[in-house]
């Protein structure tokens, strides 16, 4: 027995014939599993402050290494590559 009420084939103590009840739906109805909403709103926040913490810092990234690369394109600015000469439009032939 894992915890208090489960059963491993999918029924808990307890219940009536006939009736199926599965792992997570236990897990569910389990009261010792259950989160206070206290709980719930601390874990939120958690994850909240963990995901901008992980944003400032792809953020910061971004601007050092753009910082990085302007400093490059200061030092060596990339050669203007000359441009194709414009192809001249072909004459539309006409025949009657």
């Amino acid at each position: 027995m894992l915890y208090p009420g489960f059963h491993p084939f999918g029924r808990e103590i307890g219940d009536e014939i006939g009736t199926r009840r599965t792992y997570i739906g236990g897990m569910a109805r389990d009261p010792l599993l259950k989160k206070s909403p206290a709980q719930k709103q601390a874990e939120a926040a958690e994850g909240l402050a963990a995901y901008r913490a992980g944003e400032a810092a792809v953020n910061a990234n971004m601007l050092r290494l753009r910082a990085e690369r302007l400093a490059r394109e200061a030092e060596n600015p990339p050669e203007a590559e000359p441009k194709a000469p414009k192809a001249k439009p072909r004459k539309k032939v006409v025949r009657t």
